[in-house]
């Protein structure tokens, strides 16, 4: 080989190893610096589900790693709250924080590993920034009364997962405009943390649970159009004192602090208030549902009923 073959093929062997260096490393790390954050985000909506709730109710004993099906309005002191606290009310403790701020700093210590604090590498700041945040930060607000951890940023849409929506330890995953973020406090930012999700993709997703109306009641529980009581939400069907129903998705209102469902009975679709229902089980089964067509055909008869939700 002559040497200036030698050189040709060095300079280009020389081209190639750098276009590797300088292109195909950076393309990897934010991709799966990207896939990291999904991973994490996933893992933890699976540890603390859209519409449970963030207590031990049935235990004496503090955990803030796990959640029931069951809602408690237990408030104490945080003073009651601490390491070693062996559950002096219903409701989970974390940081020496119970309810919204107690899940508030759990979920952001989730997502970036330490617990927020100026002494552990974390800043308060004291202005809101939304094109500042990052997947991690925790935002107080409504005048010092409210917490929630920041799971996506895509435009003025903040995605946040919290808990305590309706003073009763329900946790929530969902979206909101930053215009709704009134009376700001603060927000708690780990000063090394950029990670970043605008997919909110994750934050949908359907529950199984299955819950059955009172039967003190005395009344059977409206299905309506929309989760709202006004006129313009149309009745649609009713849940007969006792019987069970599919909850698909739950939103609590906190103006009329009624706990609204998509529900499914008896082939309808439609929204209910929780208020008037219980708990019956976490998963799926199969509804004894009966057509009163197949029972009475052929029969004269007449059904009287009351029916309730925020409304009536």
């Amino acid at each position: 080989m002559t040497v200036s073959k030698r050189i040709t093929a060095f300079v280009l062997c020389t081209l190639i190893v750098l276009s590797c260096v300088a292109i195909f490393p950076a393309s990897n790390t934010a991709s799966a610096a990207s896939s990291s954050v999904e991973a994490k985000l996933i893992a933890l909506k699976k540890k603390f589900p859209d519409g449970k709730y963030w207590n031990h109710i049935g235990s004496d004993k503090n955990n803030p790693d796990g959640y029931t099906s069951t809602p408690c309005t237990h408030h104490y002191s945080s003073s009651k709250c601490s390491w070693e606290y062996e559950g002096a009310c219903g409701c989970n403790c974390f940081n020496k924080a119970i309810q919204c701020m107690g899940y508030a700093y759990k979920t952001a210590y989730e997502l970036t590993g330490s617990v927020a604090s100026e002494s552990r590498g974390w800043t308060k700041q004291t202005s809101l920034d939304v094109s500042k945040l990052v997947v991690g930060d925790m935002i107080r607000y409504l005048k010092n009364t409210h917490s929630i951890t920041v799971v996506g940023v895509k435009g003025n849409t903040i995605a946040y997962t919290g808990a305590n929506w309706g003073g009763n330890c329900l946790i929530k995953w969902s979206t909101m405009d930053v215009s709704q973020i009134t009376g700001f406090t603060y927000v708690y930012h780990k000063n090394d943390n950029d990670m970043k999700n605008s997919d909110f993709s994750f934050i949908t997703g359907e529950t199984n649970e299955i819950w059955k109306t009172k039967e003190s009641n005395d009344a059977s529980l409206n299905i309506r159009s929309s989760a709202s009581a006004s006129s313009s939400s149309n009745i649609i069907g009713s849940i007969p004192p006792g019987e069970k129903f599919r909850v698909i998705s739950k939103s609590y209102s906190t103006t009329t602090k009624y706990l609204w469902a998509k529900v499914e009975y008896d082939g309808t679709v439609g929204y209910s208030v929780l208020n008037y229902a219980v708990y019956v089980s976490g998963s799926t089964e199969q509804l004894e549902l009966i057509n009163l067509t197949d029972l009475y055909t052929g029969v004269d008869c007449t059904l009287n009923w009351k029916a309730i939700d925020g409304a009536d």
